[in-house]
């Protein structure tokens, strides 16, 4: 699923100007910051992970922390 898609739902609902796709990450970003989970959990959680360039493995990670990004999500 692309940008473009929930942001054509959004306008569908009558957001346009109002909430992008991106406007749930920002969301999720100050929602997590709020209720203070470790900023490298939520990079992680929203997918801005912080890759070490030499790594071909790390793209496809996605375990790291995972017992606490559970938590996160269920939160």
């Amino acid at each position: 699923m692309s940008a473009t898609t929930l942001n054509k739902a959004l306008e569908r609902m009558g957001y346009l100007g109002r909430f992008s796709s991106h406007g749930f990450r920002s969301t999720a970003t100050t929602l997590l910051g709020l209720l203070s989970y470790p900023e490298n959990r939520v990079d992680l959680q929203l997918a801005h992970s912080k890759r070490k360039k030499d790594s071909s493995r790390a793209p496809y990670d996605h375990t790291k922390y995972i017992s606490s990004r559970k938590i996160i999500m269920q939160d």
